[in-house]
């Protein structure tokens, strides 16, 4: 599509979009309100060209209106620009298919691979790189995001509205539905609440993040990997490589604790439910779908003794499904399969993705030794890498809370093992102190705690549940904002190390004032050197996550110090962990605003110091940024 027609097509969209709006605000709330707002329209846009009484007359049109008309007013540009930005982001899309129809796009897939096949590396070397990347995109639960979802699934539908009405062989009466389709969408956009009335609970915050992944990302994962993977193949040395968990999504919702007091243990586990409830439903109607396609019978084709060895166990499993099963799927072993599975998710059976995963990849294993690899690729490698990249949360739960609560929890449970006094202890002798008791193994909790304290333990004691219940890839790390210590860290992991799960944590330091910044190098120094602490590295695979914040540091130093000094903390946390063999992952926690830390995300990754991503990134999506990246698929 040439620039003109995408020009004359975003156009085209504006006004499409804006006159049923305005035919929707006439009809529904009269003439002189569409009237108003057309005329301050106008105005505003003479303000901004520079008319000198362009003020004062919008002033006079406002002034003097009731509450309820302004009030409708402001509704009415709310929603006009709501449509403008669904038609500019139709419009964007389509500049993009443009280019990409004529070349390589920068920062695009193709343009990646090609760098590295141009690059110096050996055969060995391009794969260790591609086995070690990973992207992890962590949906934060941030009060600026407003928008409700189902405003969202609304905007949604005018998208599919508009991307319909570009195909160039259009019917009239198709071309009737797609308007009749749109009008009412703009219709039930106007008498629809654009913001909740009031906050937002933490279990509404984990289904809006969660309706991110079920109505795009687990879709367009899977065709990313694909699409990746179809590039390399090209590549006699990587023809066989698989990208099944290049990009993974974390979630604050529902661990958040950092000042938000709704947040306690039994939320955090009932958000863990949630997300395990919500990707069930959905593997399930995925099993349903390939229960359609995967139909190859034993009297055409062959199967694999090991899927058999594994029907034959289900059958003894569960003979009554067995039975059904025989006579709904006579010799159709997949579907069999299938129907097994889809049991087992209806039953809450699976407690990790790899117990899914491994049942999934008999069939994939059968379905290609027999002469139906495209089959196994197109159909059931959706859904392997769907459940490989989101497993059977949809994102991974992260806990964050801010570093005294912890050292308040330990002054009193040290108090109830004969040890008072830690509250008045400098850092320093916080952290020889922790290490001691970290040697001894022999700290108990306390009885009694006052409720802020009982709330930081039985935090631990509800990530010791989530993970009996939903497998430790559920929950899998534990942010310490305000980090100022290593006696900060040293104090989550005695916590973690009490409660059982200081094994299955990666615990993160979040350094976000400058000066933390500037001390964070001595910080993880100090870390490294604890014996207990290597230990804890040791069965975390020798990872450290270091978090650092750009919203503080920002407000405190300014935009150019502040990247400075986070610039500067990257390098030297890099140099240190690489001189002890420990690989460093940084947590980028960036917010949509340049106050933030926000900007295009591919720009920041090429700015960092060199030496300090290596394959891995780990990035915070904040507030109305999660609805702006990913609500259009």
């Amino acid at each position: 599509m040439s620039a003109v027609r995408t020009e004359e097509a975003l156009s085209r969209d504006i006004h499409l979009l804006g006159d049923l709006l305005g035919e929707v605000i006439g009809e529904l709330e009269g003439r002189e309100l569409f009237d108003l707002e057309e005329q301050v329209r106008e105005v505003s846009k003479a303000r901004r060209a520079g008319r000198p009484s362009a003020a004062s007359e919008l002033h006079g049109l406002i002034a003097d209106q009731p509450l309820d008309t302004l009030t409708a007013l402001i509704k009415s540009f709310s929603n006009y620009f709501q449509l403008v930005n669904l038609a500019e982001d139709a419009h964007r899309v389509r500049v993009l298919r443009a280019r990409e129809h004529q070349g390589v796009l920068a920062d695009s897939l193709e343009e990646a691979v090609e760098e590295l096949r141009s690059s110096e590396l050996t055969a060995k070397e391009r794969r260790q790189l591609l086995d070690r990347l990973s992207v992890r995109l962590v949906f934060t639960a941030h009060p600026t995001e407003s928008k409700r979802s189902v405003v969202l699934a609304k905007l949604r539908g005018l998208a599919a509205v508009l991307e319909e009405l570009d195909q160039p062989d259009l019917l009239d009466r198709e071309r009737r539905r797609l308007m009749a389709a749109a009008r009412a969408a703009v219709i039930s956009l106007w008498q629809t609440r654009t913001a909740r009335p009031e906050r937002p609970s933490v279990v509404d915050e984990v289904y809006h993040g969660l309706y991110f992944i079920t109505e795009t990302l687990v879709d367009i994962v899977p065709q990313l990997q694909q699409d990746l993977e179809a590039l390399l193949q090209e590549d006699a040395e990587l023809e066989d490589w698989m990208a099944s968990r290049i990009v993974r999504f974390g979630t604050w919702a529902g661990g958040d604790r950092d000042g938000n007091p709704s947040v306690t243990p039994r939320t955090t586990i009932a958000a863990l439910e949630i997300g395990r409830r919500e990707a069930e439903d959905y593997y399930l109607k995925q099993v349903r779908r390939l229960s359609e396609q995967l139909s190859q019978a034993t009297d055409q084709v062959d199967v694999s003794e090991q899927l058999q060895r594994s029907l034959a166990a289900d059958a003894t499993d569960n003979p009554r499904l067995a039975e059904e099963m025989e006579a709904r799927y006579p010799g159709e072993p997949y579907r069999q399969k299938l129907g097994y599975i889809g049991a087992k998710l209806g039953e809450s059976r699976y407690r990790t993705p790899a117990e899914l995963l491994r049942e999934l990849r008999l069939m994939d294993e059968s379905l290609r030794a027999n002469g139906a690899e495209p089959a196994a690729y197109v159909w059931l490698g959706r859904m392997l890498r769907q459940v490989a990249a989101f497993g059977l949360n949809l994102a991974t739960m992260e806990v964050r809370q801010e570093a005294s609560r912890h050292h308040a929890a330990l002054d009193e449970i040290l108090a109830g093992n004969g040890r008072p006094g830690y509250l008045q202890l400098d850092p320093a002798s916080r952290a020889d102190l922790l290490n001691q008791l970290l040697s001894e193994r022999g700290l108990k909790p306390a009885l009694e705690l006052s409720e802020p304290s009982e709330d930081v333990w039985m935090t631990f004691r509800a990530i010791a549940e989530g993970h009996a219940r939903f497998g430790e890839q559920a929950l899998d790390t534990y942010v310490i904002s305000m980090s100022a210590s290593a006696a900060d860290v040293l104090a989550v992991l005695l916590l973690a190390r009490v409660a059982g799960v200081s094994d299955a944590l990666d615990i993160v330091p979040l350094f976000e004032t400058a000066d933390d910044l500037q001390a964070a190098p001595l910080v993880v120094a100090e870390l490294l050197g604890s014996e207990s602490y290597r230990m804890h590295l040791e069965k975390r695979g020798n990872r450290q996550q270091v978090m650092i914040g750009y919203s503080d540091s920002n407000k405190s130093e300014g935009y150019l110090a502040a990247h400075w000094a986070l610039y500067e903390a990257q390098g030297e946390l890099a140099r240190l962990c690489n001189a002890r063999g420990i690989t460093l992952e940084l947590f980028h926690g960036r917010g949509g605003t340049t106050a933030r830390g926000g900007g295009p995300t591919n720009r920041a990754i090429l700015g960092q110091p060199g030496g300090t991503v290596r394959g891995r990134i780990k990035v915070t999506e904040q507030g109305e940024v999660i609805a702006e990246r990913y609500a259009n698929r």
